[in-house]
């Protein structure tokens, strides 16, 4: 009887040990973030790109159409929003998200993906590249739990606006483009039946298009002034031009089936 006891807490110790093993390997990137209760004051942006994704799926938008949808569905959209009311979308950030998304969709190779990541990396003033590159590496993990999504995004909006390395346009431009890449990871980690991308390739057309759609005002060569602020003291325009941005080039890339 005390073999089989003995014999009972050696297997229960094994057990309890590999269940502890497996649960620190699948929390290893949750590890070491900071607890912040900033909250990202661009979220509604990510929320109306994945509002978007659905909308062009369910009325079968064609890619002849899709600026034009772009267009009026993020216009209705944001002037249902106090600061918003009769901002119109810039054709300059429609057209550079769209731009991405074709060179996105291609990149048949996943060498000529990672190039064209990388340049857009580069576009970003240095001390700000370090968060979008560790974006478009959250994108690569396919994280399938919202929950950890998240907490990974919670902790950089967090870093994002307390890194006094940062000027406020960049802060701006960064939580803006942060906004789409928490909305996209979400997006991508339900099954969708009808996505003709990879999550890969489509969550880097997202951020990519994010960043075109900022980048066209030359957004990160200066700080700008008299910009126009909006609720929560976020930047209107940067808000516009990401999220048509990110319209653009997703559903671009989505319709037209790329893969990588």
């Amino acid at each position: 009887m005390i073999k089989e006891v003995r014999l009972l807490a050696i297997l229960l110790a094994f057990v309890i040990f590999g269940s502890c093993s497996s649960s620190e390997q699948s929390s290893n990137y949750l590890s070491g973030l900071t607890t912040s209760k900033f909250s990202n004051p661009y979220a509604f942006i990510g929320s109306i790109h994945n509002e978007a994704m659905d909308s062009v799926l369910a009325q079968g938008i064609s890619l002849n159409s899709l600026k034009s949808f772009n267009r009026d569905f993020t216009n209705k959209k944001l002037n249902k929003i106090k600061g918003f009311e009769g901002e119109k979308i810039s054709t300059d950030a429609l057209n550079a998200g769209y731009d991405i998304g074709l060179k996105m969709k291609q990149a048949n190779t996943r060498a000529t993906l990672d190039n064209l990541t990388d340049s857009l990396i580069c576009s970003i003033p240095e001390e700000g590249r370090t968060y979008v590159s560790e974006m478009f590496q959250i994108c690569d993990k396919q994280m399938k739990d919202t929950i950890d999504i998240n907490k990974i995004f919670n902790d950089i909006d967090s870093k994002i606006y307390y890194d006094v390395n940062l000027n406020d346009t960049l802060k701006g431009a960064l939580l803006a483009i942060s906004s789409i890449a928490r909305a996209t990871n979400i997006y991508n980690s339900k099954p969708l039946l009808t996505r003709g991308a990879s999550w890969r390739s489509t969550a880097r057309a997202d951020l990519g298009g994010a960043i075109a759609g900022l980048g066209w005002r030359a957004l990160f060569k200066a700080s700008y002034r008299g910009l126009m602020f909006g609720p929560g003291g976020i930047v209107v325009g940067f808000a516009k031009d990401c999220v048509v941005g990110a319209i653009s080039s997703s559903a671009l890339h989505v319709l037209s089936r790329g893969y990588f």
